[in-house]
């Protein structure tokens, strides 16, 4: 016989985030620096008390309904920039969740293809177990022209 579950929490025999009725205690710590030759770098953690250590991707509604920037209890942030060109920038960015171990890389290019003309292409690459905070959404790419007048 199959049991029946009332919501997700109970096949992770998990309780929601807003369950735990403790204050909160969140914190980033965060450090830039652009080079000469325009190269930036931008690093940052955070921290949340009431976040969870495992399938933090279950949590993720219940955490962006209680205004949480994310359900986990630490996040990593790494950016990097370069303008190649006066006309080309690379980008590249990752948010990484150590606890589950789940990551998503975000490269971007931005190109003035001429005056008030714009191509954007952008990537999401997600890699993580089923359940965790970046795990199972895949992989895509986009891109933009845009036109300013």
């Amino acid at each position: 016989m199959v049991p029946e579950f009332k919501n997700t929490y109970d096949i992770i025999r998990g309780k929601p985030i807003s369950a735990y009725g403790k204050p909160t205690v969140s914190f980033a710590v965060s450090g830039d620096y652009t080079f000469t030759n325009s190269f930036y770098i931008h690093t940052e953690v955070l921290h949340n008390s009431n976040g969870v250590q495992k399938y933090a991707g279950v949590y993720y509604p219940e955490a962006m309904k209680l205004g949480m920037l994310t359900p986990a209890a630490w996040s990593i942030y790494q950016e990097f920039s370069y303008d190649i060109s006066p006309l080309i920038r690379g980008s590249m960015f990752g948010l990484f969740n150590p606890n589950d171990g789940s990551r998503v890389i975000v490269p971007s290019v931005s190109y003035s293809i001429f005056t008030n003309w714009d191509l954007y292409l952008i990537g999401l690459f997600f890699h993580g177990e089923p359940l965790t905070e970046f795990g199972g959404y895949g992989s895509s790419i986009y891109g933009r022209v845009k036109w300013s007048f």
